[in-house]
């Protein structure tokens, strides 16, 4: 044995465990951050082990059936995303054997495959749905089935088939995810990726990195700069994971603000009487994603806010009764969500976010949320006279709408950050339809112009009912819930102070002095009857406890007196003669005698 080469094999060994330990915090990790940047040129991907075992022979059905799974999150607009083939090039060029997964520009994502040839036989591609690099987890599963392959991401399926030579896609290579060395990569998150062949999968962990790629999900902003957003806005990273982080950008949605840092206010659009504004929205005639948010600020109780639809197909937003009250209705299901407690009326500004993915509907009010689910996953197919239009802030007729309520007057007050997101855009993205309808020739105003340069709302005190919770009018509800046949009445909830939508100037402590603070007669009647049984049953535990006490210490007492008495000779004349006159330290019956007992007066 060298005995010379031995420190130089343990330097190499400690080498290798330094790196194992290393490497063990990505190859490891189950969530993996990949970034490459907006040049696209870092080339940073995840390898995984290979899909099909090349040690499987032939002709079994391991070997052609197999089902691979992962979740991602990114907004890259065009990167491939998952890449595995057989690592067998034909003439140098190209794969016998590909499968390939990739988002398109419209944020669609794209599968290909090549079974055996490059042929039209045995290629096949299909793009599922548009817009899932909208910042959300979704879910893809591909399943190979000899000559078919499925592909489905969030429940959406796309199905291609082969006609060629070749029955089954053979896939030896390692498996990458992210993109390779000469393609346009991914930035974005990855997790749950599992594979297997056969019928099972298990979960798989990265063997290789190259590039930006760490362990976690970068979308939270490092602290030295987390605080550059002003008046509320959010810092999004948008998975970059250097400390300086370039990329990272700030969120002002629903701030009133907007600019690099969040500190320009945005315009606010001052809407009374007829006044509301009107735009095309023609790519809403099949779309999966609607998102929908502003703010508003009024003194009026009630008011159509948004509408676009028409009788059969429609989504309202409405101020009714201080709440904020939505109803989309999509082929044959009916959704409506209520949220408030009577307030939002109160002058001040409220912030409004609608969002239906795919067969969810989500409202949130400023810090509320509230979720229905369709039965079915529509599809927003807008057909008819007002189907092309958005209505915001009113309608020429409002009391023509769904949801028919007599007497539905237009919003009466200020808006700010109105946008109507399609499929994961926003309509006209770059600025708000407020901005917009100042200068486009897209948007119409009705009514006159809309002042912007000030909001005469003032602040008042409204004082809260019951908060309300989801309505699904499709569903039987308790008939305490509106419906489209009966609204409710809130004769018990009407703040008395409130008359006609306008409020009366009070104390706040008059609301301290009021019939819901009185105690009603049948309250009166348990406390008294509990008063009562109390006082009863703490009378029969005293008389029990002074009973028992006395039964057990009566007879001790009088035996010592007795016994003290005796001492003193009062009773002399009870004790036998013959025990006086025979008293020699022995009793009458011959027993000895006892002693007396000593008794402690």
């Amino acid at each position: 044995m060298n005995f010379n080469r031995m420190p130089r094999c343990l330097l190499l060994l400690k080498l290798f465990f330094i790196g194992s330990i290393q490497a063990s915090s990505i190859l490891s990790a189950n969530e993996i951050n990949i970034y490459n940047g907006d040049d696209y040129t870092s080339h940073s991907f995840v390898e995984y082990p290979q899909w099909v075992d090349p040690t499987i022979k032939d002709n079994t059905e391991a070997l052609k059936v197999g089902t691979l799974e992962f979740k991602f999150k990114t907004n890259s607009r065009s990167c491939i995303l998952l890449f595995a083939n057989d690592g067998i090039t034909s003439n140098g060029e190209t794969e016998r054997n590909q499968l390939q997964l990739s988002l398109v520009q419209a944020g669609g994502l794209k599968a290909e495959f090549n079974m055996g040839h490059m042929d039209e036989k045995s290629s096949k591609e299909v793009t599922i749905g548009n817009r899932w690099n909208d910042m959300e987890w979704h879910h893809v599963i591909v399943t190979r089935n000899y000559r078919q392959v499925t592909v489905s991401i969030d429940g959406e399926e796309g199905v291609m088939v082969s006609f060629g030579d070749e029955d089954h896609l053979k896939l030896t290579a390692h498996v990458r995810i992210g993109g390779f060395e000469t393609s346009s990569g991914f930035s974005g998150c990855i997790k749950d990726v599992k594979y297997g062949s056969g019928s099972g999968t298990k979960v798989q962990y990265p063997r290789n990195t190259k590039g930006k790629v760490r362990e976690g999900c970068f979308t939270e902003c490092p602290r030295n700069i987390r605080n550059k957003c002003k008046n509320g806005g959010k810092c999004l990273r948008y998975f970059d994971p250097d400390d300086e982080c370039k990329n990272c950008q700030c969120d002002c949605s629903l701030t009133g603000f907007s600019g690099e840092t969040c500190s320009v206010e945005d315009p606010i659009g001052y809407l009374q009487d007829k006044q509301y504004i009107t735009t095309i929205t023609e790519s809403l005639r099949s779309s999966r994603v609607n998102h929908v948010q502003f703010r508003f600020r009024t003194n009026q109780p009630s008011g159509l806010i948004l509408y676009h639809g028409k009788s059969s197909e429609y989504l309202l937003i409405e101020l009714v009764d201080g709440n904020i009250e939505l109803e989309m209705f999509l082929e044959t299901d009916k959704i409506s969500l209520r949220l408030g407690s009577g307030q939002f009326h109160n002058g001040e500004w409220h912030s409004v976010l609608v969002k239906r993915q795919g067969d969810k509907v989500m409202l949130k009010v400023d810090e509320r949320t509230i979720e229905k689910v369709f039965k079915y996953t529509p599809q927003l197919t807008c057909e008819g006279q007002h189907s092309k239009f958005l209505f915001i802030g009113g309608h020429q007729n409002p009391n023509s709408l769904p949801k028919r309520l007599n007497g539905r007057k237009n919003f009466n007050g200020c808006l700010q950050q109105v946008f109507f997101k399609v499929d994961g855009r926003y309509q006209n993205e770059e600025r708000d339809i407020l901005q917009r309808s100042s200068y486009s020739n897209r948007f119409r105003v009705e009514g006159g112009a809309i002042n912007t340069n000030s909001c005469p709302v003032f602040e008042q005190y409204i004082r809260p009912v019951e908060p309300t919770t989801t309505v699904t009018t499709t569903q039987k509800t308790d008939p305490a819930v509106h419906t489209d046949a009966k609204r409710p009445t809130f004769s018990k909830n009407v703040d008395p102070h409130v008359e006609d939508g306008k409020m009366k100037t009070i104390p706040v402590e008059s609301h301290s002095m009021g019939p819901k603070n009185r105690l009603s007669q049948s309250t009166v009647a348990w406390i008294t009857g509990g008063i009562c049984v109390g006082s009863i049953a703490l009378i029969l535990t005293l008389a029990c406890g002074f009973y028992f006490l006395r039964k057990r210490y009566s007879g001790q007492f009088s035996a010592q007196y007795k016994a003290a008495a005796a001492a003193r000779g009062i009773y002399q004349d009870m004790v036998p003669v013959d025990y006086h006159a025979t008293y020699q330290g022995q009793q009458p019956n011959g027993h000895p005698k006892r002693p007396k007992a000593s008794v402690i007066l």
